[in-house]
């Protein structure tokens, strides 16, 4: 099966692996994806980085919960 890859140094695609792997993103399944690679990577960064600040929030939730029993803990009323 041939893979595609979108060089984004000189914005062409290729078939197989062809340009040095830093300068590359891939594999894709078909050329048509290898086009579309700069929208699809800008989505995925995106994505993660709402993950990111999901897990964030849901870190710091948990840290304030744990800081609020310890100092239940500590001090009883």
């Amino acid at each position: 099966m041939t893979q595609w890859w979108y060089n984004h140094k000189t914005g062409e695609v290729e078939e197989g692996p062809q340009s040095l792997g830093v300068d590359r993103d891939g594999p894709f399944e078909s050329r048509e994806l290898a086009e579309r690679a700069p929208q699809i990577i800008a989505e995925r960064a995106r994505k993660w980085a709402d993950e990111d600040a999901n897990y964030d929030a849901v870190d710091a939730a948990n840290e304030r919960a744990n800081d609020k029993a310890n100092d239940d803990e500590k001090n009883p009323r």
